[in-house]
């Protein structure tokens, strides 16, 4: 008895999208490298939003906000909300992190 109930929902196959217009991204949306560049991450004169900048480090936005809250990194406030750092500023900090190797030059 139940098979036969159950039958209208077993035949049914997934659906498939098998059509429609989907544009394709422009050249103006990404940069060098081929990611994807938004408004929120990069702004005009080489600063970098949070987000930009943990992916210019190559860490998370959550270590970028330690590393904010310790005063590892310098960042500049410019409002309630609005945090940018400089590109240059993030060098330098990401230099005077390193570790030399044993046997390295002092």
């Amino acid at each position: 008895m139940l098979t036969a109930f159950f039958m209208p929902f077993l035949n049914k196959r997934p659906k498939v999208n098998t059509g429609g217009y989907r544009p394709t991204r422009t050249n103006r949306d990404t940069n060098e490298r081929g990611s994807k560049m938004s408004k929120e991450t990069q702004t005009e004169q080489g600063y970098l939003r949070p987000v930009g900048a943990a992916r210019y480090l190559g860490i998370s936005t959550r270590c970028l906000s330690e590393w904010q809250r310790k005063r590892l990194i310098p960042y500049v406030k410019a409002g309630r909300k609005c945090v940018l750092f400089k590109k240059s500023d993030l060098d330098t900090a990401l230099a005077r992190l390193r570790v030399a190797a044993i046997g390295e030059g002092e």
